[in-house]
């Protein structure tokens, strides 16, 4: 999606800097039907930029929750679809809504970035004097930035219309939003001018200050704008907040679910001791472990012994030597999907875990003594 700013005349996992490129970009004519769903907000919120710090590296960034109320969408188009006259160069479009309005934006992809050739409301067409808008450049990594501008607006309204992007990639980490996640990010910030004249006297003349956190193939998964003629970048008022509830890119990005693990009870039995775990995910389960330890030691994994539908029966095999020993241990599970997603079971293994004590006495904890 790029930035929806309709004109009216985006456990805890640890992930390195990413580069966003024509490889992992998902825009293009042969990408028609794919769609972008999202929360936004229907008027100005509160926000704290200096609290959300997009400039951070290795960052760490949940958007999961916010209003609902108000949705807007992105799909992508054929060209024969939208209104005419067709913008030169156009590859695709994208039919775009937000709250009660509608536009058209019409789109190309070259090997300098994905570019924005003109748009159409209300039935006409606007279309970009050159040069357009580059609204994404390849490749993306922290530090990158560039420039835009054009003109439109002069044979329909009578007066040229003056645009300018200045684009900056100034923060990467991890994204969640309502969609999913945690997803490796690249934060984009844009400073757009509007600015319009008619004999010396300003007709337009607008400023804001946005955000994008953008993501290897989906795209823009949240976008937070500024209200017009905001001076700081670190802002406290928004006029769009965009949150990616739904998209058919970028696959499954939901962990397996881990549930029903054993609690063994105490015994002095040295074992071997049985451990289940209901394990399951939309994409299958490629891998189940469990992880276990004596008396504080390395763990040791091993895989199920037993796997019936979503049961997984695990065993922690006799421990010996000294009669006082503490044995730990926890499940780890991986999904089938592109995406690889994992789970542990406690989830903030192996900092907590399952635990026994005394003469094999078992007992459940989820953090270390």
């Amino acid at each position: 999606m790029k930035i929806l700013a309709i004109v009216l005349v985006t456990f805890s996992v640890a992930f390195g800097q990413v580069t966003i490129d024509q490889t992992n970009w998902p825009y293009g004519s042969d990408q028609i039907g794919n769609f972008w769903d999202y929360y936004n907000t229907s008027s100005n919120v509160a926000v704290s930029m200096a609290t959300i710090n997009p400039t951070q590296q290795g960052g760490v960034w949940d958007f999961s929750t916010g209003p609902t109320t108000s949705t807007a969408s992105s799909e992508i188009r054929a060209t024969a679809g939208a209104p005419a006259p067709i913008p030169p160069q156009t590859s695709y479009v994208e039919y775009q809504t937000q709250g009660g309005s509608t536009q058209w934006l019409y789109s190309d992809e070259t090997a300098a970035g994905t570019w924005a050739r003109g748009f159409a409301q209300s039935g006409t067409v606007y279309p970009y004097d050159a040069p357009q808008w580059n609204i994404y450049h390849y490749p993306m990594t922290h530090g990158t930035s560039w420039s835009s501008s054009w003109t439109w607006g002069e044979e329909a309204l009578g007066v040229p219309i003056q645009e300018t992007r200045n684009c900056e990639i100034v923060g990467w980490g991890s994204v969640t939003t309502p969609f999913g996640g945690p997803m490796q990010c690249l934060v984009m910030r844009t400073l757009q001018t509007s600015y319009a004249e008619f004999m010396g006297v300003p007709l337009v003349d607008d400023l804001y200050r946005t955000y994008e956190w953008i993501v290897p193939g989906i795209g823009s998964v949240v976008a937070i704008l500024s209200v017009e003629g905001e001076s700081n970048w670190l802002f406290n008022t928004a006029s769009g907040y965009f949150r990616l509830n739904d998209t058919n890119l970028g696959g499954d990005l939901l962990p397996p679910s881990i549930t029903g693990v054993t609690d063994l009870p105490d015994t002095p039995n040295p074992g071997p001791y049985n451990v289940t775990a209901t394990i399951s995910d939309d994409s299958g389960i490629q891998s189940a472990l469990i992880y276990y330890s004596t008396n504080g030691g390395a763990y040791t994994s091993a895989a199920p012994m037993n796997v019936n539908g979503s049961i997984y029966t695990f065993q922690i095999p006799a421990r010996t030597g000294s009669p006082i020993q503490e044995v730990r241990y926890y499940i780890w599970a991986r999904d089938n999907s592109t995406n690889q997603n994992s789970a542990t079971n406690p989830s903030n293994a192996p900092t907590g875990y399952f635990r026994s004590t005394g003469r094999m006495t078992i007992c459940h904890r989820h953090s270390p003594m």
